[in-house]
């Protein structure tokens, strides 16, 4: 367990990189049509030092992972609490020391997170990282390798909107997503809703109120902790998919689809 696969579809010429697991490993696999290969990790929990081979190196529950604009791929190590990246066929660390803390802003080495859950890129390649149980959205800056927040107190809590994005309190952000314009949209799980933050770090509530069960636009839409893929066996969560129309200057809409 706790590798990460490739799955090559030749038809669309391109290889989809899949978080999975399997019992044994597979070396010297070559991806092929419908073939899985492990590409990185070890199949055993654990946190290994920086700049080993990528099958060398072990991972404890990867959670996300994405390419970026530098082509490489950048993985979050879950339970070691870090962001990874594969560059050249080495794993090294980019954010995190492995220790439970914070999400303190500065040197990204030395910050100490809690459980993050999601990494993106935003259209201008900036790294955005959603610090879950730190209760934030940080971002990454791969020149000074440092860490700051740009939503998000620390504090487990919901003060509402019209504050700027570090004045907001965020509960248990679980993902981001990015318009083309720059518009970044939170999944603020535990408040049940979807937060708008637009380019100038204004942030409203796009959709969602209290938790419950319901189409409609802006706050008449209730979530019941909204995520981006469902995240348990416990029946947490609408098993369903929703739909967010795009904002205009008169509503967003939000629809179940199936």
């Amino acid at each position: 367990m706790h590798r990460l696969r490739s799955l090559l579809f030749v038809s669309l010429a391109c290889t989809l990189p899949l978080v999975g697991c399997d019992d044994e490993p597979d070396p010297g696999c070559e991806p092929g049509p419908g073939i899985i290969c492990t590409f990185a990790g070890t199949g055993i929990s654990g946190l290994s030092a920086d700049h080993l081979p990528a099958l060398e190196t072990e991972f404890y529950l990867v959670q996300d992972m994405t390419v970026g604009p530098d082509g490489n791929l950048y993985i979050l190590d879950w339970n070691n609490h870090r962001v990874r990246v594969l560059r050249d066929g080495l794993i090294e660390t980019i954010i995190g020391t492995g220790s439970l803390g914070d999400g303190a802003d500065g040197p990204a080495l030395a910050t100490n997170l809690n459980h993050p859950t999601h990494i993106a890129f935003s259209p201008t390649g900036q790294l955005v990282l959603s610090a879950w149980h730190n209760s934030k959205v940080m971002t990454y800056d791969a020149a000074g390798e440092s860490v700051a927040t740009i939503c998000g107190t620390g504090a487990r809590s919901y003060n509402g909107d019209g504050l700027s994005g570090v004045e907001t309190a965020l509960d248990l952000p679980v993902a981001v997503a990015f318009a083309p314009d720059g518009r970044m949209f939170i999944s603020d799980q535990a408040n049940q809703r979807i937060r708008l933050v637009t380019p100038d770090g204004n942030i409203s509530t796009f959709a969602g109120s209290t938790r419950g069960f319901a189409d409609g636009v802006g706050e008449a839409a209730q979530f019941n902790l909204p995520a981006p893929r469902r995240r348990d066996n416990a029946g947490e969560g609408h098993d369903l998919i929703e739909f967010l129309s795009p904002p205009s200057a008169f509503e967003q809409s939000v629809l179940t689809c199936a």
